[in-house]
């Protein structure tokens, strides 16, 4: 970061050229931060106008996360330590660093209200403009500052990530980190000190707790990068480990260690166990059920570990040591901590399931790949840019940085920014699972090249005189900014994120009966739509109880048909004394169709049904055309 000198003594070695450049560029520093609270600061006041319209949607990803947050937060607050590791366990598909850290601990300050929530990804926000701002300007071969600044009103413009700044989702954060992440990779590439390395390293560690397909996203980019700069490396290196395999000594030394053999167990026990779906086996005269584990995998993943420990004394520690400050940073800052990481179960099964495209294929699998093309660049023009013109000029100026960079003209470390937008791209088009939010952590890469790119047009300009071709420049680039001024104080907008036009919250279906849950010891609330976290994180705000909603019936099959038989015994082994069942019929406000939730209205008939517990109250709520229904147990009725 070409900052002026913190010493005095050093500024004044500078030549004065040079002096006027690093006072020009800390002031344009200055000016990005200052803009981008000034306008966090309008973002956030528009959102305290109307806070309840943010949880506009029964199934959004935004309640699992805020009530992750709230579940931390009030272990916390209350000090209890059984419940707070039990809550840190959930944390598997999504990592703990914004839910449980970030999230929590501004709910643990804001006491549970869940306007706090919002401020990590507001703080997010900031951090991806002055970033992207920092990157475009160490990127770029000449006039950085201006290649900085083009990039960063890109980020701030953006009406999806305007309005993501107000969200309780990962989105920001994620762009955030992926920005900060590349911008120490080029730092460390130009300048090779510990503290770039240090800051890659841990802005890696973070994006790896925060969401794993953001961090695989930025490791590729930079893999690639390394690669390309020097091709010969590493497939001498294979070609190494591919001899030494062939002379049959590797293949010895495998032989005789045993653990190989546990491993090659555990891994034939795992494939039949897939492959049949389970044993039915008989322990002491009782049936035990085996059935593929997720712990299977951290299993193997221990062994492995304990064999390179010995490994790592002898050798691999005076390795790190001897190849430089670079790798002793990574593996001291990175590396440990996620190899620690993978121990918790769970935890390596699931980052690899999140990683596997055909587990993760989301809600409505597409596979047309055209389809794809179409429908991303129209969430590119319309959620992350000012319009299609805006987006035309932001993939023009791009593709001319992926000229430079083929040219060999960018700075050290560039073009791993390149390839990270290339490998990003080609993956978010071409998955399954289609979702405009997908762009959100890679687009800002793709205004600081197009930042980068600008600078690249830029004519040089000679000493005592201005030529007609600056001029024309200037102007263009001053009408190309002052057409995306007016996005500063625009509203935002997302198709997946933030507030959305039609005045609706879900709040008003919660508050009909969180009343009625006053007095209750334990409650259920069941619903024809997946409401678990909305109904979990609004009755833990307003009753802070250690004991939680139950949700659903442990048992139940959403392919079945017919679970009458499991309802009917919860029902009557139940220590609920209150139930709650909110009905969205097709049509209404927050009815959606959600893939296996067909058969979530057998709660409200098995309610309708049964005899332990009497209806009390029935409310319809006909602006959103849902009903809520209120079951009270009848005295006597016991389990």
């Amino acid at each position: 970061m070409a900052l002026p000198p913190t010493q005095p003594e050093e500024f004044a070695s500078v030549p004065p050229a040079r002096q006027k450049r690093l006072s020009l560029d800390a002031w344009l520093f200055a000016l990005v931060a200052a803009t981008a609270l000034g306008c966090a600061i309008l973002l956030y006041l528009r959102f305290l106008g109307s806070p309840r319209l943010l949880w506009n949607d029964t199934i959004h990803d935004r309640n699992a996360h805020l009530y992750s947050g709230m579940c931390l937060a009030m272990d916390l607050r209350l000090g209890d330590i059984r419940h707070l590791f039990a809550d840190l366990d959930s944390f598997r598909t999504w990592p703990p660093f914004h839910d449980g850290l970030l999230v929590g601990i501004a709910l643990l300050v804001g006491r549970g209200d869940e306007r706090w929530a919002v401020l990590p990804s507001l703080i997010a926000w900031i951090g991806a403009a002055v970033y992207a701002f920092l990157l475009a300007r160490r990127c770029s071969p000449n006039a950085g500052s201006a290649a900085g600044l083009f990039a960063a009103l890109f980020v701030l413009v953006s009406p999806a990530l305007r309005a993501y700044a107000t969200d309780v989702m990962i989105e920001s954060l994620g762009a955030a980190l992926s920005i900060a992440c590349l911008y120490y990779y080029v730092a460390a590439e130009q300048d090779r000190t510990p503290r770039a390395y240090r800051g890659l390293a841990l802005s890696l560690t973070f994006l790896f707790f925060t969401k794993y397909n953001y961090w695989l996203l930025v490791a590729l980019g930079m893999i690639a990068d390394r690669i390309a700069a020097d091709p010969k490396r590493p497939i001498a290196w294979l070609q190494d480990r591919v001899k030494a395999a062939s002379q049959g000594e590797w293949l010895a030394v495998q032989v005789r260690r045993p653990s190989n053999y546990f491993v090659l167990l555990i891994l034939v026990v795992s494939a039949a166990l897939a492959l049949s779906g389970g044993v039915q086996l008989s322990v002491l005269g009782r049936s035990v059920s085996v059935r593929p584990s997720p712990n299977l995998f951290t299993i193997v993943y221990a062994v492995c570990f304990l064999r390179l420990v010995p490994w790592y004394r002898r050798k691999g520690r005076a390795m790190v040591v001897q190849s430089g400050t670079g790798l002793r940073e990574l593996v001291q800052w990175h590396v440990w901590p996620i190899a620690l990481w993978f121990w918790w179960p769970h935890r390596l099964y699931s980052f690899l399931w999140v990683l596997d495209p055909a587990s993760n294929a989301g809600e409505h699998p597409r596979h047309d790949l055209i389809g794809g093309y179409v429908y991303y660049w129209n969430a590119i023009a319309t959620d992350y840019h000012v319009g299609y013109w805006s987006a035309a000029v932001a993939a023009g100026l791009a593709l001319v940085a992926f000229w430079l960079g083929f040219r060999k003209r960018l700075r050290p470390g560039a073009t791993a920014v390149l390839w990270f937008i290339a490998i990003a791209l080609l993956l978010t088009i071409h998955h399954q699972n289609r979702k405009s939010r997908h762009l959100h952590s890679w687009i800002p890469l793709v205004w600081v090249a197009a930042g980068v790119g600008a600078a690249g047009l830029a004519p040089k300009r000679q000493k005592g005189k201005v030529s007609a071709t600056c001029i024309c420049f200037a102007s263009g680039a001053c009408a190309v900014a002052l057409l995306h001024l007016p996005g500063l104080t625009a509203s935002a907008h997302a198709l997946e994120g933030g507030i959305h036009p039609p005045a609706r919250s879900t709040l008003d279906v919660t508050d009909a009966y969180l009343p009625d849950l006053a007095e209750t010891r334990k409650a259920a609330v069941f619903s024809n739509m997946p409401m678990k976290h909305l109904a979990q994180w609004t009755y833990l705000k307003r009753y802070h109880r250690k004991q939680r909603l139950e949700t659903d019936v442990k048992g139940f099959d959403p392919t079945s048909a017919d679970n009458r038989s499991r309802l009917s015994q919860w029902v009557a082994a139940t220590d609920c004394d209150t139930v709650v069942c909110a009905d969205f019929p097709p049509g209404s406000a927050f009815y959606a169709e959600v893939p296996g939730c067909e058969t979530l209205p057998q709660y409200l008939t098995m309610m309708e049904t049964q005899s332990r517990f009497a209806l009390v109250r029935r409310q319809s709520i006909p602006r959103y055309g849902c009903t809520v229904s209120v079951w009270k147990r009848l005295n006597g009725a016991t389990p």
